[in-house]
């Protein structure tokens, strides 16, 4: 990934917290970038699938350590990563696409904005139904 993808990785990334309702912090997403910048998105997004299909480990929220047990088996390079999953790409992460330009960082801001509010809502309903 370069920095160009660091808007799109947050976001992938909160929308699988969602799924675990799993609360992230901004610094959450730079560690877990810098951890696996190496990696393409479209390969990051197997490895998360490959992940949740996991019996075990699956049932919990995804570390990068967990990411890299699936990235390690394939090749950094993304006409390789295409080709050791003969041409399966995750079709239920998407990866967010934004426009260039000053309009960009604000609608990707927004964006992030919206999603961490879903998580805020689904982590206040989830908690008021686990007391009553």
């Amino acid at each position: 990934m370069t920095n160009n993808d660091k808007l799109a990785f947050a976001a992938i990334m909160s929308r699988i917290a969602t799924r675990y309702r799993h609360e992230r912090i901004e610094m959450d997403d730079e560690i877990d970038f810098e951890l696996l910048k190496e990696w393409s998105l479209p390969q990051i997004n197997i490895a998360i699938q490959e992940h949740m299909k996991h019996p075990e480990r699956g049932r919990f929220m995804p570390r990068p350590a967990d990411l890299c047990l699936h990235l390690q088996k394939m090749p950094k390079d993304q006409k390789g990563a295409w080709n050791s999953v003969s041409g399966k790409f995750v079709r239920t992460l998407p990866t967010p696409k934004f426009q260039k330009g000053p309009e960009s960082d604000k609608s990707a801001s927004d964006y992030l904005a919206k999603l961490k509010e879903k998580i805020k809502r689904n982590s206040a309903s989830t908690n008021g139904n686990q007391r009553g």
